[in-house]
Formats: structure tokens, C-alpha cells, sequence
């Protein structure tokens, strides 16, 4: 398989991307992180992506297909086990020496390091990622529902949206100056917004 490294952490087959790689360096060790398409579901591969989604979905699905490929339609019978065996071996050859090779139990992990639970604690706590530690930033989420495309922008401050502007090209314009209101001046998460968006919901007239 003629396999060509491209950019700085890419390797291309037939001018198709099959691994993607990034790496820091610290003062006591190096990290590195890397992806090789094996046998994934292309169908899904706009979830996986940093593109504009609305941008993939007027393209189609087939336009992110056509820059990546699976090791698969090369090799049809290559195995998880098989790509790990040769990264190992190339390891090994490249710094002609062996060590240990450790399979990385999460959960056993965050049972026996304190360390590691209390970094996983801190990146999940909600003050430190949107609050004290973000004090101000903007977000923008597009997407289309059977009745209106939906572009909107929301202003955080401290974790709590201070402004919320959503453009929209459904008609019921009520509705929208509605949505607006419910979502201003709450704590912008998931559960908070959705929430409050089913008590809108349970407060509109029937139709």
C-alpha cells in the first residue's frame, strides 16, 4: 500500500486522507494523538467534523467522502488488531527499542490516579468551562427544522446569556421574539435551555 505523508500530521492514499495526527510537547513528556480510517461510517462522518454543517448538508455527505478514504477499500480484510501490531513494530524499529505497551482503562484510571480525577473533574465543571474561567464569549449554532432555518447567536457572560439574537425565516414571529425572551438571562447549558424551551412549549396556545 503506497501510503504518503502530506502537510504535517497527514498520511494520504491515492490522494485520500486515511490518518490524521496532533501532538503537544510538555517539559516531562509528549503527547500524541492520532486517527486511521479503518472501516468508519462515512454516513456519519459530517458529526465527526469542524466544517459548517449546513455547509456539508447543501453539499452532501459525498463531499467530505471524496477528501478521505477507508483502509478497507484498499485492504478488505485488514483488522483493528493487524494496524496496531504494525504501528507497534514501526515504533519499536524506528527507535530500535521495546517497552511495555499498557491498554488504558478509563475507569480504572480515575479509580487509582487522584491526580487524573481531579483534572477530569475541573474540564467538567461548568463554572470553570463557561463561568469564572470564560468570563465573556460568543456562540452561533445553524440549523434547519421542517419549518425554518434557524441562525442563532448567543452572548455569555460568566455563564449566563446576557443576549440572545436568533434570525429566522419561519413566519410566526411571535414565536420567535418568544424564544428570544425565554433564553435571556439563564445559565446557557443543555439542560437549562431545554428546559426552559419546554415551558414555552407547554405555555403556547393550541393550534
Amino acid at each position: 500500500l503506497n501510503v504518503i505523508p502530506t502537510g504535517r500530521n497527514d498520511l494520504h492514499v491515492d490522494n485520500k486522507k486515511i490518518s490524521g495526527a496532533a501532538f503537544r510537547n510538555t517539559k516531562d513528556r509528549s503527547l500524541h494523538h492520532g486517527t486511521i480510517l479503518l472501516n468508519l461510517d462515512m454516513s456519519a462522518l459530517g458529526n465527526y467534523l469542524t466544517p459548517n454543517k449546513l455547509k456539508l448538508q447543501s453539499k452532501g455527505v459525498t463531499s467530505v467522502e471524496s477528501h478521505v478514504m477507508n483502509l478497507i477499500t484498499k485492504i478488505p480484510n485488514i483488522t483493528h488488531e493487524e494496524v496496531g501490531n504494525a504501528i507497534t513494530e514501526s515504533f519499536f524499529n524506528c527507535y530500535n527499542n521495546k517497552c511495555d505497551i499498557i491498554d488504558i482503562d478509563e475507569n480504572q484510571i480515575l479509580k487509582d490516579e487522584e491526580h487524573v480525577r481531579k483534572v477530569v473533574e475541573q474540564l467538567q465543571d461548568f463554572d470553570w468551562r463557561f463561568g469564572s474561567k470564560e468570563p465573556q464569549f460568543t456562540n452561533q449554532i445553524e440549523f434547519r427544522v421542517d419549518w425554518g432555518t434557524f441562525d442563532i447567536n448567543f452572548n455569555v457572560k460568566k455563564g449566563i446569556i446576557e443576549n440572545i439574537t436568533i434570525y429566522c425565516d419561519a413566519l410566526d414571529v411571535l414565536l420567535i421574539e418568544n424564544i428570544q425572551k425565554s433564553l435571556t438571562n439563564i445559565q446557557y447549558s443543555v439542560d437549562t435551555i431545554k428546559n426552559e424551551l419546554i415551558k414555552l412549549q407547554n405555555n403556547l396556545p393550541p393550534n
